[in-house]
């Protein structure tokens, strides 16, 4: 039998979108097969892709060959599977993880080193904002808020002035990403935060990249005019350059050698209730010595405390006081 014998044709089927079928749906502008024919459209099944209920059924359950079994199990696994998938390319998308490492640590723990032996003696550089960006050089910390109600207008202007020391130019690239929140400056290293900022806004991302094992422990509140109230903080104090013995105990080094002031401050603060800090003090003391070892990291001649500040009554109705002074005692 010729080849051309052998060939079948539609028949009534509806290829174009004009047919003389009763109750035809041709789809316009598209060559499928939309109304039954007298024998198996030239596709098979694949072509009838749109639940009609005129559609020819599929090929090997009308007309032999092997049976085609769907697994509902599988399948209902694969769609979890993709959702669990989806669901943690968003939290991806949102967050990024903590101790985040980057192609050139080496260069941005180098470059730590250097910020710090350059200005840990600097009297107008708070220690707490020269200490932050080197725990954000080395992988400590992910972003950094500077807020600028807690400085007086020249310390502001110092530091400012950090962020744009050409230190932190390496071959033409700026090492530290900054970005301004109302009169606060933002600091990051990651460039994903950069599109994350402008996907969810950068309050968002700044909450998503908080100290995740500090701040867990008390529930974010900005209403400061409640009562039992208390400030939990981290708090760096120094560089405290070894002096002279005397007695067998150590005393300061040459005041020539210390920072005379802005030698402390808060790296961590989170406002608590009493029960929170209750529930959680064991969690918070574990963190500060995670602190401890990040700081002598830096410098080991840098101190810290563990403070638990507390007002009696309503917090903003008594002023907010700290030591202004470095002193020795016996």
């Amino acid at each position: 039998m010729k080849r051309s014998n052998r060939i079948k044709t539609g028949g009534n089927c509806s290829v174009n979108p004009v047919t003389n079928v009763p109750d035809c749906i041709p789809d316009v502008n598209m060559s499928q097969y939309k109304c039954p024919c007298s024998y198996l459209p030239l596709d098979g099944y694949k072509h009838n892709t749109y639940p009609l209920s005129n559609n020819p059924p599929k090929l090997n359950t009308l007309y032999g060959g092997k049976k085609y079994t769907l697994n509902k199990k599988h399948k209902t696994l694969n769609k979890k599977h993709k959702t669990l998938n989806n669901k943690h390319k968003t939290l991806n998308n949102k967050h990024i993880p903590s101790n985040n490492r980057f192609k050139n640590d080496n260069i941005y723990k180098k470059l730590s080193k250097t910020i710090y032996d350059k200005y840990k003696f600097n009297n107008n550089i708070p220690i707490e904002c020269l200490v932050s960006i080197c725990l954000l050089l080395k992988g400590h910390r992910n972003i950094i808020q500077y807020d600028r109600y807690l400085y007086t207008l020249q310390q502001w202007n110092n530091i400012t002035k950090l962020f744009f020391d050409n230190i932190f130019t390496i071959n033409g690239n700026k090492m530290i990403k900054l970005t301004k929140k109302k009169n606060d400056i933002v600091v990051y290293l990651d460039k994903k935060i950069t599109s994350q900022i402008e996907e969810f806004g950068i309050d968002s991302v700044i909450d998503s990249n908080l100290d995740i094992k500090f701040y867990s422990n008390c529930v974010y509140n900005t209403n400061k005019l409640k009562s039992n109230i208390s400030r939990v903080s981290i708090n760096v104090i120094g560089p405290v350059e070894n002096g002279d013995v005397v007695n067998n105990k150590t005393r300061l080094a040459d005041l020539k050698l210390q920072k005379k002031q802005n030698y402390f401050g808060q790296l961590l603060l989170m406002e608590c209730n009493e029960n929170e800090i209750n529930n959680n003090i064991k969690k918070i003391v574990e963190r500060f010595n995670d602190f401890k070892l990040y700081i002598w990291e830096i410098d080991p001649n840098l101190q810290l405390s563990l403070e638990i500040y507390a007002k009696n009554g309503i917090w903003e109705n008594q002023p907010f006081l700290k030591t202004n002074t470095l002193t020795y005692t016996d």
